[in-house]
């Protein structure tokens, strides 16, 4: 819902042929509704979205031949519509999806970022296109070392770098830089280090982009065995680079005991769970997902998501609560997930309700 009370709806990414899905050869239909009006709809789009704030939409429409094609944005705050022509950025030799388009956390460009399949997130060329005013897109290149270095970008003006460690080398680095665009520079804010043998592996940060957080594993064994002590989750300030929350995801012992809160007294370390992700909501808490250490727990079926409050946040905290959600590998539109459910009101429609706390 955008500030002025107009509800934007995007209905799209339905794959007709499932075998396919990762490839453009079927076509994929999108509807864009402004309350509850069709806005646009086209039955051969490969990407969309609509900015959290219901202020813009945009898709990613082939032109024909060769896989060509162009961005669209439109503002429905500025009533202006942009389009940018993409040439044939979308053409690789194995035909799958180069890359992830969504918007920025602040809503005011657009981002596609390269899309590997593999660990090496945001290594390659980044583009952002502005939402209001119209105007170039910018590009940043984060080049391929070879290593496990990763780059998470919250705009065009802002990224963290992510150095993979080398034991008996090199420890574990995060860099914060921003860019000027006006001086075409770029400078770095602040560095944290750590000195284990370590590499980032997932990328999460809140929606005003005041917190960070990542999760590491071991970089390199060739000097050493992988060790539980590199398998951590940071949640860091962006202001001053510092840690405010650490959590262990592979050693089920430390996990047991910093969940106590929301485990019963008897708790086991299959209660407490195996960690599967973490993200924040809001900017208020971030919530880390387990499921059970169970055999049917390979589809993640009966996951829980234990809730942190960013306001009490410290080094060690534990929980405030535990929710149990049923989204897992086979039901990505769960309706029992945090912080709101799914429910029909009392004329049958369906809306959004928050999660109470019990």
């Amino acid at each position: 819902m955008s500030r002025n009370g107009t509800v934007v709806a995007g209905f799209g990414g339905m794959h007709l042929n499932p075998a396919w899905s990762q490839f453009y050869d079927e076509k994929e239909p999108l509807r864009i509704y402004v309350d509850g009006q069709v806005a646009y709809e086209n039955d051969d789009i490969w990407l969309f979205d609509v900015a959290d704030n219901g202020g813009s939409y945009f898709f990613i429409e082939p032109l024909g031949t060769e896989f060509s094609s162009r961005l669209v944005i439109a503002s429905l705050e500025d009533g202006t519509l942009a389009e940018h022509d993409l040439g044939k950025l979308f053409r690789v030799p194995s035909r799958r999806v180069p890359y992830q388009a969504a918007f920025t956390q602040d809503g005011e460009e657009v981002h596609l970022k390269p899309d590997h399949f593999d660990f090496s997130e945001g290594v390659g060329s980044h583009y952002f296109f502005p939402v209001a005013g119209g105007g170039n897109g910018r590009k940043i290149t984060v080049p391929n070392t070879g290593h496990d270095d990763r780059a998470y970008f919250l705009s065009s003006e802002e990224g963290y770098f992510f150095h993979g460690g080398i034991e008996g080398i090199s420890g574990f680095r995060v860099v914060k830089k921003k860019f000027d665009w006006d001086k075409r520079t770029a400078s770095s804010e602040w560095e944290l280090e750590a000195p284990a043998s370590m590499r980032a592996t997932l990328f999460d940060s809140s929606p005003d982009g005041e917190w960070i957080l990542f999760a590491t594993g071991t970089s390199s064994s060739v000097s050493r065995p992988a060790m539980a002590a590199d398998w951590m989750l940071f949640v860091v300030d962006t202001n001053t680079g510092q840690p405010v929350f650490e959590f262990p995801t592979d050693d089920a012992a430390l996990q047991l005991s910093r969940l106590a809160s929301v485990l019963p007294p008897q708790a086991t370390e299959e209660d407490a769970g195996i960690f599967r992700a973490a993200f924040f909501v809001g900017n208020e808490k971030f919530a880390l997902q387990h499921y059970p250490e169970t055999p049917e727990s390979a589809d993640m079926r009966n996951s829980v998501l234990d809730i942190f409050d960013m306001g009490s946040i410290g080094l060690d905290s534990q929980p405030s609560r535990r929710v149990a959600i049923n989204r897992h590998a086979m039901n990505d539109c769960a309706s029992e997930n945090f912080p709101y459910r799914l429910e029909a009101d009392r004329r049958g429609a369906l809306a959004y309700s928050p999660v109470e706390p019990d």
